[in-house]
């Protein structure tokens, strides 16, 4: 029988490499349908409390590369404005975040949190 910390594993492994393919491919590209019906919602991020809701995604790619596109909207270009440090996926309660930490261009850190309850684990 698998466990709930091994589907918990795979399942994070997954989201990243699916986040990994989305910025490689360019995720503000050729998705425009999907970012369309996408929206944010809640707080600024900052915490799991006040985290950024993401609402309208059909499946955890179309989710991640929302985060990816939030990123970009508000700290600009990956590796060139920011740079991805670590992504965690987080659980608590009935809620999962991912929850990004990047270094800025002037080496300030950031940790942004986003609660991907909605489209966690579909594929």
């Amino acid at each position: 029988m698998i466990r709930a910390s091994t589907v918990l594993i795979i399942t994070a492994v997954l989201i990243f490499l699916i986040s990994q393919a989305a910025a490689a491919a360019g995720a503000d590209q050729g998705a425009a349908p999907v970012q369309q019906s996408v929206r944010f919602e809640g707080g600024s991020g900052e915490s799991a409390a006040n985290a950024v809701i993401i609402r309208g995604a059909p499946n955890s790619m179309a989710g991640v590369q929302a985060e990816y596109r939030y990123l970009h909207q508000h700290f600009g270009q990956r590796n060139l404005k920011w740079r991805l440090l670590k992504q965690d996926l987080l659980q608590s309660r009935d809620k999962t975040f991912d929850v990004i930490a990047i270094e800025l261009a002037d080496g300030a850190k950031k940790i942004i949190y986003f609660d991907i309850t909605e489209f966690f684990g579909k594929f």
